[in-house]
């Protein structure tokens, strides 16, 4: 590692802005999953009343997606730990795939399925951005033809939008410590 990468990761640096990335702190999968929650939470806030909200939408939708996926793979995989079950959609990125994943792990282990509206709020997401990369780049939304990518105006709620997803993203992780 050269001296600049090096000193990111010193003790002694003089910035009080530190993110520990093993030790007390060491991240896990929810700790990430809770991460693009808070992060989307934090852009929006941060751009709610600024011109740069549009700017902000995609990278928002992109971390929303992301931090239900990782919910939802965590939840599994406390599912497999308890009761012993196996999956095979674990390196997954489709939503739908992984969700009727857990939905079918919950009824086995007599678990209580996910509301409807959380459901619904999980496919919305997966319709918009399938494999989890459509809105990295600017080219990957041009080449698309659907409703959300269209090049007339139209708006989003992001507000509604993140109350959606924190409340479907509360949901899958209630499941795990079923």
């Amino acid at each position: 590692m050269d001296d600049y990468f090096s000193t990111l990761f010193d003790d002694d640096v003089t910035s009080n802005i530190k993110a520990y990335l093993s030790g007390k702190g060491a991240v896990n999968d929810l700790k990430i999953a809770n991460g693009y929650l808070w992060a989307a939470q934090a852009a929006v806030r941060a751009y709610q009343n600024s011109p740069m909200l549009d700017a902000v939408f995609y990278p928002v939708v992109f971390l929303l997606r992301h931090a239900l996926e990782l919910a939802i793979k965590t939840t599994l995989h406390q599912i497999i730990e308890r009761h012993g079950l196996s999956f095979n959609v674990l390196f997954s990125h489709d939503l739908t795939r992984l969700l009727e994943e857990l939905e079918i792990s919950l009824d086995k282990i007599g678990g209580e399925p996910l509301l409807e509206v959380d459901r619904h709020t999980i496919y919305f997401l997966n319709q918009i951005d399938p494999a989890g990369d459509r809105f990295r780049y600017q080219h990957s939304r041009r080449n698309d033809a659907d409703d959300l990518c269209r090049d007339e105006p139209f708006s989003a709620d992001l507000g509604k939008l993140l109350h959606a997803v924190s409340s479907a993203y509360m949901g899958v992780i209630s499941k795990g410590a079923t």
